[in-house]
């Protein structure tokens, strides 16, 4: 959980901050809570400024009941501090100490003691008791959880056309960036697919590359530590349509594709199918559900569409697409990261 991805509610419901600005003016700059640009790994912002009795709300849904650890990623250039966590209202982990580390920008991992969580949605406040350091994120993990990698897609066996683009998932753990790579010849070597994804968002969209293979396999490693990765199960397979009259494909039904890339700063493309005429909307909306934007506004014959979102007057942020086209409707979820 991204600390500066508290929950919306305003002051007193979703946070507490003692001063009525955000004193490091990023991300969320009409609240109270100081958000600043972060330098730990993945980038991205941290909340900062913190003072006693301050607080955070976040509402997650734990699919597993069971025993837990809290981790909190941290740093201070003072002496530290301490703070808890809540769960609905009650102490779960009673005070977690936060160390010095020699710099507002140098992070370290604090931890709580294991405490049990039951299955459901759980309203978890991040409570600051004295003040002096900055926070990037939370994670909640098993006790003894180890750092951890498991592709999901591909798994083996899929046909995927040269050029065309598909998604790379994977579940990860404790780790904070990975590296993507692919072979055609069964791993005897590798190319780079992409040499920095933040390993939270699980998803990566790859462009296929222009070669015909049955023997392909794709791996995502921890950039941190190459002994920690994700690999095919087997094979799959890339080929090369051959066309005599070199026409496209036509579509057989309505799709809204992920766009590429994710995150992305400050453009992005959007690729969406059509599989007969249709009057086709497409926009863009922030958080609060406010549009920003509007791509799509007119009839389109049957075909594959790309467009291009370019950001550069928004601020970073989670948004989403929506398309309306015929009877179809479908929303997907992008990040902006400045």
């Amino acid at each position: 959980i991204e600390a500066e991805n508290y929950d919306l509610g305003g002051q007193g419901k979703a946070y507490n901050d003692t001063d009525p600005q955000n004193l490091g003016g990023q991300y969320r700059p009409f609240e109270a809570v100081d958000i600043e640009t972060c330098s730990d790994t993945g980038n991205g912002f941290d909340v900062g400024w913190t003072q006693n009795g301050e607080w955070l709300l976040y509402t997650i849904n734990v699919s597993d009941g069971g025993a837990y650890r809290i981790g909190v990623r941290v740093s201070s250039g003072s002496a530290g501090g301490s703070l808890h966590f809540e769960i609905d209202d009650a102490d779960v982990t009673g005070t977690i100490s936060v160390p010095g580390t020699s710099g507002w920008q140098n992070w370290t991992t604090v931890t709580s003691n294991n405490l049990n969580l039951s299955a459901g949605v759980h309203k978890l406040k991040l409570f600051i008791n004295s003040s002096g350091f900055n926070i990037n994120k939370i994670e909640i993990y098993p006790p003894g959880a180890q750092p951890s990698i498991n592709l999901i897609y591909p798994s083996g066996g899929e046909v995927f056309i040269a050029d065309s683009i598909a998604e790379i998932k994977w579940k990860s753990q404790l780790v904070d960036q990975v590296m993507i790579g692919y072979s055609t010849n069964g791993g005897s070597s590798w190319l780079l697919a992409q040499d920095k994804v933040d390993a939270k968002f699980g998803i990566y969209r790859w462009k296929i590359p222009s070669v015909s293979s049955s023997n392909c396999m794709i791996q995502v490693v921890d950039k941190n530590n190459f002994s920690i990765l994700g690999i095919t199960q087997s094979p799959f397979t890339i080929g090369i349509i051959n066309s005599v009259s070199g026409e496209q494909k036509l579509p057989a039904q309505y799709s809204l594709f992920q766009n590429y890339p994710n995150p992305f700063n400050p453009s992005t493309e959007i690729n969406y199918q059509i599989p007969k005429e249709s009057f086709v909307s497409i926009k863009v909306y922030d958080v609060t559900g406010r549009e920003v934007a509007d791509l799509v506004n007119r009839q389109q014959q049957t075909g594959n569409y790309n467009i291009t979102f370019n950001a550069n007057k928004l601020s970073s942020g989670i948004y989403f697409y929506h398309i309306v086209a015929g009877n179809y409707s479908a929303v997907r979820k992008m990040l902006l990261l400045k």
